[in-house]
């Protein structure tokens, strides 16, 4: 019998460890581990910049965005350490990636889901993962966030160890917290934002932001320190972080800030958002039903791209579904109203003036404008009717992504012509462009080379070149692909953004966003002081000029997205009035007054519009959901719609803005003419005054030149002065110590001068190559109960790299008789398209004997070689070939007097594994998961052995095992989920082991039955050799019986569990308590068999077969009562986090042949079944 602790003493002892060895962690184990994985196509070899309070990672072809990344950093990092009321002591590591492509390669994270046994305590570290997107207006809102992203969560989960400690179990903060104000920091009110709120004031009630996850949470978040730093001021942000750290609290923190109840502070914030929302609806329209092109959109499928063929026949959109992406194609079909017309025209129509439709039916231009001025006509009051047809799958692809962004600009579309549609995809670190028919056949395939992203593409008219929106080294350019020559060539050369080209119908003109200040191309290369934020329209004639542009728009607005209407016209998205909506704009015109000619309530994410398809196809958000509409458009017929409250605000700020910079650059020229003319240096004031108005200096520079007389600025001229940086804004530019050995600037009376302002990361010494410094991941320290080992501690370390490259694990299992013990050491390399694994294990267990106690040992060493080929994210296949030897002696041996001693025997094995996993799981509160994940695995073990002096083969002990688990977690409603699992396994070979089937995981008060027997699997009569223990397998979780219920070569279980988190199910408030918010009820069933045999009903079966009389000469007897070889369990059960372990409560009724049994008690720790 294995040796275990009493029952009765188990559940003091559970508590009392609970406390001193958890010592305030989350996390527990299931038994098996499945697991995500990355998938390695590009080989990065890192190197850094050094600031004074960052740290920037890059790679190949990565340094322009590093340094980028660089100055913007430090120049942030005042506003950021200010708005939080934090800043590190440590520097802040920014890793990033050249797309988001390279980014999904990462290993970050990806042990993030991992559970332990328990007691699991993570380390905070400084690091955050940026992958640039081709924007650079959206890169610095990345930085921004992810910088404030790890001050606030260093805040609050950071400090000492007993601080980490402490925080790990206590914090109790919801998701849109932390979440919400790095948001806030980083990208303050913004457009999405605004959006979002203005249409969620009217879906959901809000009474409870704590309910919503992922990005809901973040947006309202977001919403929520916008409206107190509006309503409140900005210090109070920072006041109500620092609260939430001392009281970990959220609620408690804004009560005691704001001194209002928290229920009252979330009124006012839903009224505030209401009231706005109220107000601008009032000129606003809301999308029909009838409208969209696909009538629901119950899995939350976001939709990126939509474009409308030439000819009008059919809307083409892309779709995203966590990384699982498909680009869709759907007819419009048009039902003619049933109304005569009366006279037909035969007036040639302006094609922006009459749609085909109209021209059919023969309606005239000033029988249209009759309509518009409200006079009676011929022509039917009603639209043509349009439906949809069937959705056509064009192309799919990606991978499903858990825990991962998501890029919603792969893929790309544009029609070629009326009947062929081009597709942009990404493989494989490059491009590859398919044209597909309009019945979704395959036509061509090009690769695209060079290019890091393809942010967009637009093809000419006759179909020979195409214009590309494309990054490679850090920016993003205009590129014209020759289709026919497979030739590239280089339109724009610079720093700014060029985004959403288009050419102009009937000619090689194009049309484009940008934020460039110049509109004359290779003169200005962009320097960062001088990107703007706002994008403006620009026309490239390359037969007028190859350099010299045409500035459409020039206003502090966004104009983004252009369409070229026809020849003349042009549409793009503006958000004049705060709303993203679809301006006209005239080329004739040359003032380019832009005229709304939508008000719809809800921002375009992105649109299309031709005169054949007299009508409109959009993507917007629409209670709560991102759909895709097409509806009909009168091109003559604008809009004067009032602005928003946050575009308001944001020309207010700008005013106040420009007065500030226009008179501290007055009083800096003052200064510097004062001091200059004293010198008669009339070119050097000259010099000097263009830079303060061309705002190529700083503005912190011309603020302390206005105000610091000490300042010598004769030497001004000798240096570019974009980079003029004083002595205390050194940290923008100067490198730590050691970053470089010489001076690269001329030092003055207070100030530095650089001849460049990147040249600095370029000097000699600059550049750092990144070196693999290992740090703690997590510790664990905690209890268990093993049903053959007993109870014990274990205690477990994770070393990481920075990158998470390299993983390091090491563990220590101590059981109560101080004897059994299990160690382990394991080594992951995960850097390359393989993963390597290197583990060896020592098992050492102590066992009584049933008759005399006299105690045996038995060792298990195993050493294990892991090969592992990621096809997905979520699937892999792996071999693993092993050795293992196992001895068995006597704990205190025994004098034989003979060679070899009988009692220590000692056995070889050359083994291997074949393992494919699956799981695309995503984890959405304590021990609740949505998603499918299985694990199919085979083993042989062969063994060898001394024998009589000889070593070889010995066949008569090989043994191999099959297993299969797959496990499938559904959503019924809301938080409700219905996990079930169905699992089965088959030892083979010479001398197969046996399952064990009862009980569950980490039983407190679990023990085995059946152990009398001589032929049970843990029957343990003194000097037996039973190393079988070592390699038999316990089936759990099978509830209402115990350990070694059922035994046998072969076994099959199904269970079913219903998880229902009562509290937060029906309470729409906030839950402070830790117990309370993850408090479930659960109502399951079990039903399983362990037999021998060929089946489970095979009359031959242990199951059915007892024998009496084993090993006795004289008499044996074997009887067979056929009974049912299913154990069934079935009952009610509760599952909280309780002094930081996730502890399981079940009372299980079992169904043994057809009786039911007594109920069970199971008190158990660990998630899961």
């Amino acid at each position: 019998m294995c040796n275990r602790l009493k029952p009765n003493s188990l559940f003091p002892l559970l508590l009392l460890l609970g406390v001193l060895h958890s010592l305030f962690s989350e996390a527990q184990n299931t038994t098996d581990h499945f697991g995500k994985n990355r998938i390695q196509t590009k080989r990065f070899d890192w190197t850094y910049y050094k600031t004074d309070n960052f740290e920037i990672y890059f790679y190949k072809e990565g340094s322009e965005i590093a340094r980028f990344a660089a100055l913007h950093a430090e120049e942030e990092y005042k506003r950021i350490s200010k708005m939080i009321g934090y800043a590190p002591f440590g520097k802040t590591k920014l890793l990033l990636y050249n797309s988001h492509s390279d980014l999904l390669q990462s290993n970050i994270g990806l042990d993030d889901e991992t559970a332990f046994v328990g007691g699991q305590t993570n380390f905070m570290k400084l690091n955050a993962e940026i992958a640039f997107n081709g924007n650079l207006i959206d890169f610095k809102n990345d930085i921004n966030t992810s910088i404030a992203r790890i001050y606030i969560t260093d805040l609050l989960y950071g400090g000492n160890i007993r601080e980490v400690y402490q925080n790990s179990l206590l914090m109790n903060l919801p998701e849109w917290f932390i979440a919400g104000a790095a948001a806030y920091v980083g990208r303050g009110w913004n457009q999405e934002m605004d959006d979002y709120m203005r249409d969620a004031v009217f879906k959901y009630r809000l009474r409870n932001p704590a309910k919503f996850r992922g990005k809901e949470a973040e947006i309202l978040g977001q919403s929520i320190f916008s409206f107190i730093t509006e309503q409140y001021g900005e210090s109070q942000m920072a006041n109500i972080i620092t609260y939430a750290r001392m009281l970990r609290n959220d609620r408690e923190a804004i009560e005691g800030t704001l001194e209002m109840t928290y229920r009252d502070f979330l009124k006012e914030w839903r009224k505030y958002y209401k009231d706005m929302a109220l107000e601008t609806g009032k000129e606003y329209k809301m999308p029909s039903k009838e409208a969209r092109a696909k009538k629901y959109n119950v899995r939350n499928v976001d939709y990126y791209k939509v474009k409308l063929s030439p000819n009008g026949n059919y809307v083409a959109y892309t779709q995203n579904l966590k990384g699982r992406y498909a680009v869709k194609l759907v007819k419009i079909k048009r039902e003619q109203p049933k109304s005569s017309i009366t006279e037909p025209s035969d007036r040639a129509i302006a094609p922006f003036k009459l749609s085909d439709i109209d021209k059919e039916m023969g309606i005239e231009e000033d029988t249209l404008l009759g309509k518009e001025q409200g006079e009676a006509t011929d022509r039917p009051s009603e639209q043509p009717k349009v439906s949809f047809s069937r959705k056509k799958t064009i192309n799919r692809g990606g991978n499903n992504l858990v825990n991962q962004k998501v890029n919603f600009n792969i893929p790309l579309i544009a029609w070629k012509n009326n009947n062929h549609i081009a597709v942009m995809v990404k493989k494989n670190n490059h491009h590859i462009l398919k044209t597909y028919n309009a019945n979704g056949i395959l036509k061509s395939r090009t690769k695209i080379y060079n290019f890091n992203q393809i942010l967009d593409f637009n093809y000419s008219a006759d179909d020979n070149l195409i214009v590309l929106s494309a990054e490679r080294n850090g920016q993003s350019d205009l590129f014209e692909y020759d289709t026919r020559r497979a030739k590239t060539r280089v339109i724009t050369n610079d720093m700014y953004d060029d985004l959403n080209p288009a050419y102009v119908r009937g000619s090689k003109n194009i049309v484009w966003s940008s934020n460039r200040h110049n509109d004359t191309l290779g003169v200005d290369a962009g320097r960062f002081r001088l990107l703007g934020t706002n994008l403006d329209l620009f026309l490239y004639e390359p037969e007028k000029s190859a350099t010299v542009l045409k500035r459409i728009t020039n206003t502090i607005d966004n104009e983004t997205k252009p369409v070229v209407y026809d020849a003349h016209t042009i549409l793009c998205l503006s958000d004049k009035t705060g709303i993203l909506n679809v301006n006209k704009l005239d080329l004739a015109d040359t003032l380019h007054k832009g005229l709304q000619i939508t008000n719809n309530v809800g921002s375009f994410r992105d649109y299309d519009v031709n005169a054949s398809a007299n009508g409109i196809t959009y993507v917007t958000v629409n209670m709560g959901k991102e759909r895709v509409f097409f509806e009909p458009l009168e091109l003559n017929q604008t809009f004067e719609t009032t602005k928003t409250a946050r575009k308001e605000r944001m020309e207010e700020q700008h005013r106040m803005e420009v007065a500030r910079v226009e008179q501290n650059r007055k009083q800096a020229i003052q200064v510097a003419e004062e001091k200059i003319r004293a010198e008669q240096e009339n070119a050097k004031l000259d010099n000097l005054v263009n830079a303060i108005m061309s705002g190529t200096m700083s503005d912190s520079a011309i603020n302390k030149l206005a105000q610091d007389t000490t300042v010598n600025v004769l030497n001004l001229d000798t240096v570019q002065t974009e980079t003029f940086v004083f002595e205390s804004e050194k940290n923008t530019l100067k490198a730590s110590a050691g970053l470089f050995n010489k001076k690269t600037g001329i030092k003055t009376d207070k100030y530095y001068l650089y001849k460049s302002d990147y040249q600095v990361f370029a000097a000699k010494g600059g550049l750092w190559k990144s070196r693999h410094r290992l740090g703690v991941e997590n510790t664990v320290s905690t209890i268990v109960f093993d049903p053959l080992r007993g109870f014990g501690v274990v205690m477990n370390a994770t070393l990481t790299d920075m990158f998470n490259d390299h993983r390091f694990y090491g563990g220590l299992f101590g059981s109560s008789d101080l004897r059994t013990s299990t160690v382990y050491l394991e080594y992951q390399y995960l850097k390359k398209r393989i993963d390597y694994r290197f583990r060896y294990e020592k098992q050492r267990l102590y066992l009584f004997n049933q008759t005399t106690f006299f105690p045996t040992k038995y060792t298990l060493n195993r050493w294990e070689l892991e090969v592992a080929y990621p096809f997905t994210n979520t699937f892999r296949v792996s071999f693993a070939p092993y050795y293992m030897n196992s001895r068995f002696n006597l704990a205190f041996p025994l004098n034989t007097g003979t060679t070899p001693d009988p009692f220590d025997a000692f056995t070889h094995y050359g083994s291997y594994r074949a393992e494919a996993v699956y799981d695309n799981t995503l984890v959405t509160g304590q021990n609740m998961q949505e998603g499918t994940k299985f694990r199919l695995s085979y083993e042989f073990n062969h063994a060898f052995q001394q024998t009589k002096g000889t070593f070889g083969k010995t066949p008569q002990m090989d043994f191999g095992r099959l297993g299969l688990d797959f496990r499938r977690y559904q959503r019924l409603h809301q938080e409700l989920i219905l996990a079930s699992r169905v699992s089965g396994g088959a030892f083979i070979g010479a001398s197969p082991k046996n399952f064990l089937m009862g009980g569950m995981d980490n039983w407190a008060s679990g023990y085995a039955v059946n152990t009398n027997d001589p032929v049970s699997p843990l029957y343990n009569d003194i000097f037996l050799d039973k190393r079988d223990l070592l390699f038999n397998k316990y089936v759990t979780t099978m509830r209402g019986f115990y350990f070694n219920q059922l035994y046998g070569n072969r076994y099959l279980l199904l269970n079913a569990e219903v998880r229902w988190p009562i509290v937060k199910y029906f309470y729409r408030g906030v839950i402070g308590s830790n117990f309370f918010k993850n408090l479930q009820l659960t109502a399951f069933y079990d039903v399983g068999t362990a037999w021998t045999g060929l089946s489970p009903w095979d009359k031959d079966n242990n199951f059915n077969t007892t024998v009496f009389g084993v090993g006795n000469p004289l008499f044996s007897a074997k009887v067979i009562n056929y009974r049912n070889p299913w154990l069934q369990g079935f009952g009610p059960g509760i599952r909280t986090l309780f002094l930081g372990y996730y502890m399981k409560v079940d009372m299980a009724w079992g169904i043994l042949d057809y009786v039911v049994q007594r109920p069970v008690w199971h008190v158990t720790l660990g998630y899961d079944f």
